[in-house]
């Protein structure tokens, strides 16, 4: 069952991932100041750090997360069994099980890349984009 990797297993398994996705974007440390994150995962997380009971696109879409920020709501996530995410307000049912090692993903991405925050976006990845490019996020 997935609520029972360890903590080490699944940092692991985010270091993993985040190797492949800084390697294959070509980037390595240092290279990015902030990431747009889209999608279920960066939207869950900003809900949780809003403690949003029910999403709200124009409350969620553009709410920025430092590390620190990814790091604690990952560490308290990783504390909790999958029943206790469950129970989190405003967890979307369907994120419960995999929002934990969405939330490696995004710390390790951040880490190997020198991120200093991520912007949440439930948009695609170009709509994200142009908005940074805009300034309107």
């Amino acid at each position: 069952p997935r609520d029972t990797a360890t903590r080490a297993a699944i940092d692991e398994r985010g270091t993993a991932a985040a190797e492949k996705l800084v390697s294959g974007g070509g980037l390595s440390s240092g290279d990015v100041s902030d990431i747009i994150g889209v999608g279920g995962t960066a939207t869950q997380l900003a809900m949780l750090k809003l403690k949003l009971p029910e999403y709200d696109a124009a409350i969620v879409g553009g709410c920025y997360m430092n590390l620190a920020e990814i790091a604690g709501i990952y560490d308290e996530l990783a504390s909790m069994t999958l029943q206790q995410r469950r129970a989190v307000p405003g967890m979307a049912e369907k994120r419960a099980d995999i929002i934990l090692m969405g939330a490696a993903i995004v710390h390790a991405v951040m880490a190997a890349t020198g991120a200093k925050g991520m912007y949440a976006s439930d948009g695609d990845g170009l709509e994200g984009y142009l908005k940074l490019r805009l300034g309107e996020v």
